[in-house]
């Protein structure tokens, strides 16, 4: 399997932003079945209240209920009518859906029973809510022709992020309402889904970015949840949707510390930035501590903790872009993988305070792009995990490789050798299966040395390894015992056909070019070959094979002894 190491961050910008981009469009909410024309397009107008049993205290202004339109901050609320532009009303049962909410609640004066009804995605009215961030009235009684919908925002509304209003039949309220809770079902899933592997993984590795990013992740999702409205339905839970304000900026200060911490660790900024990590690590102290003082008594405090926070966290997304970038451009391969899928995140973030200011109020597809971003931000940094997890494993072999490795003949050294020998013996014993090996010494090699000069003999010693490696099966060891002597470990092989290997090792060796390394003669080797008993122990393998190397030196060199 292809390492994701060996990717280009080009080629993995590419890949990923057409999976940002998919899920983005998935997350656009399925267009609404309208009639012909334009009976379902709304009107609206609105003022500021004045406290109980005064008058109104401003005229009404028109606005469009279609659209996120600023309204000025009111102390004591605003009211609100909507209309159909025509005049007319559709036939009942229809659905007057509020988007946008946010966190704040809503009141309609219902028609069918008269009083006034309250609702918030956290605090449904029982009239049909969806969640989404959202709440629908669904209306059964017919509505004469002039008439309006009373609403109101209550005091605390948070008025730089208005409503918008839409009239909807029953049919595409239900597609609408199934549609996102798939897609928002999808995505939460995704994101636990990833932040549990990560977690499982960290736990194993022992590795702790791991952790912080499990936590990372499922705080953002905790923030969306609340946001959608998610965790009082289908959630159901209660004592979360009871104080929203609360887990809310808990969940959101939690989100942005731990993506300090997680930026810290992943991207090795005390490698690659080492002065951006103090711009990191104290934004992730100073929100900790912003945080903290909102649970303590006193209501200076938890002012205190208003007013700072606030820019602590607008501060938070520009800051681990621009460290990311830094890294990034000073060889942080993973710097890549958290600007690709931070990048989609921020700007969202952009354009979402931008809409609270009053501009972009015809872009509702960013309505459930929170989501999204979400989900595809965890499937980035998820692969940016895969990838430094596949990295630490091949540093890991290679570092392995090397401790078993001669680094003058390229072939196994002494204690690997002996290591796997060790396994084929026990093998060759259990299974009942023949075992060869041959012990291999190069003749004549001290003179080789002193005549021609170490060097000399190291690269005789390189050539004549690759050349007997060239005359073994894939399965067969070899390995460099010691100096110039060779062990050759052959599995499921029998006498007659070890012999006839040993023979053409031989050979190979004995007919090799030596003239490039200024030597007339030509090198060969003596080989002791012992095959298996069944119940000798390793050292009386070795044992016999070297004793038979040294009868073919006593019988004139270049040769093999069978043992």
């Amino acid at each position: 399997m292809r390492s994701l190491y060996s990717l280009s961050p080009r080629l993995l910008a590419a890949c990923c932003n057409g999976i940002f981009m998919l899920l983005l469009l998935l997350s656009s909410p399925p267009a609404a079945a309208q009639p012909a024309g334009d009976e379902l397009a709304l009107s609206g107008q609105w003022r500021g209240l004045s406290p109980a049993g005064a008058s109104p205290s401003s005229a009404w202004r028109p606005f469009d209920p279609g659209q996120r339109t600023v309204l000025a901050r009111r102390p004591h609320g605003a009211q609100l009518q909507v209309w159909p532009q025509r005049d007319q009303w559709p036939e009942p049962p229809f659905v007057l859906v509020v988007r946008d909410l946010g966190l704040n609640s809503i009141s309609l004066h219902h028609p069918d029973s008269g009083d006034w009804v309250q609702a918030s995605p956290l605090s449904p009215s029982g009239t049909g809510w969806v969640g989404a961030g959202r709440v629908a009235y669904v209306i059964t009684q017919a509505l004469p022709a002039g008439a309006k919908l009373d609403l109101t925002l209550p005091a605390d509304a948070n008025f730089e992020s208005p409503p918008r209003f839409e009239l909807q039949s029953m049919a595409t309220f239900q597609h609408q309402q199934s549609a996102w809770a798939a897609f928002a079902g999808a995505s939460f899933a995704v994101m636990v889904a990833m932040a549990l592997i990560a977690l499982a993984f960290g736990l194993f590795l022992h590795d702790r970015t791991f952790v912080i990013y499990t936590g990372y992740v499922l705080s953002y999702a905790l923030v969306q949840a609340i946001q959608t409205g998610f965790v009082a339905h289908p959630l159901g839970w209660d004592w979360l949707a009871a104080s929203p304000q609360l887990f809310g900026r808990a969940a959101i200060a939690a989100s942005v510390v731990l993506a300090c911490l997680f930026a810290d660790h992943f991207m090795q900024l005390k490698r690659y930035a080492p002065g951006w990590r103090r711009a990191v690590l104290a934004l992730a102290v100073a929100v900790s501590v912003a945080a903290a003082l909102r649970f303590l008594p006193g209501a200076a405090l938890d002012r205190f903790s208003l007013v700072v926070i606030n820019p602590l966290l607008m501060l938070g997304g520009p800051l681990l872009l621009l460290v990311a970038f830094v890294a990034a451009l000073r060889g942080s391969r993973y710097a890549w993988f958290f600007l690709i899928g931070w990048v989609p995140l921020l700007i969202l973030t952009v354009l979402s305070s931008a809409q609270s200011g009053g501009a972009l109020a015809a872009w509702h597809c960013l309505e459930n792009a929170g989501l999204a971003a979400g989900a595809f931000e965890a499937l980035v940094l998820s692969l940016g995990l895969a990838d430094r997890t596949l990295q630490v494993r091949r540093e890991r072999d290679q570092v392995r490789e090397l401790a078993d490795i001669d680094g003058l003949t390229g072939v196994s050294n002494h204690r690997h050798i002996h290591e796997q020998l060790a396994v084929l013996v026990n093998h060759a014993r259990h299974h009942k299966r023949p075992l060869a090996l041959m012990f291999i010494d190069m003749d004549h090699f001290k003179q080789l040395n002193d005549r021609h000069g170490h060097p000399v003999g190291d690269r005789v010693l390189r050539v004549s390894a690759a050349s007997m490696l060239a005359q073994l099966r894939g399965r067969d060891l070899i390995g460099r015992y010691g100096g110039e002597e060779f062990l050759v470990a052959m599995p499921d092989m029998e006498q007659t056909a070890a012999l006839r290997v040993a023979e053409r090792l031989r050979a190979s060796i004995a007919t090799l070019d030596m003239s490039e390394f200024g030597m007339r003669e030509n090198l060969t080797i003596s080989i002791g070959l012992a095959v298996y008993l069944g119940d000798e122990t390793i050292g009386q393998l070795i044992a016999r094979a070297d004793a038979a190397m040294y009868q073919a030196k006593a019988q004139g060199r270049n040769r093999v002894v069978l043992a």
